[in-house]
């Protein structure tokens, strides 16, 4: 498809940073289909990026946000 055309893939999962409105959200869930998709094409050169290690971090975020939920609501800004 499109890394045939010579496109080259930047993968990223989504992460609930401390600090922004998604603080609470769910992290992103790859599925095991995927991220063997996201290899095949690392191995060829067509995706890079760090899609494992943010999995990995967005899961540790969110058992914090958990485990120290906010005490007071979030103050809105403009």
């Amino acid at each position: 498809e499109l890394t045939e055309l010579g496109a080259r893939i930047h993968a990223h999962t989504f992460m609930p940073l401390p600090g922004t409105p998604w603080r609470d959200a769910e992290p992103a869930f790859v599925p095991a289909d995927t991220l063997r998709a996201f290899d095949r094409l690392a191995a060829r050169g067509d995706l890079y990026g760090h899609w494992r290690r943010q999995q990995e971090h967005a899961t540790r975020l969110a058992r914090t946000a958990r485990a120290y939920p906010r005490r007071i609501p979030r103050r809105r800004t403009g």
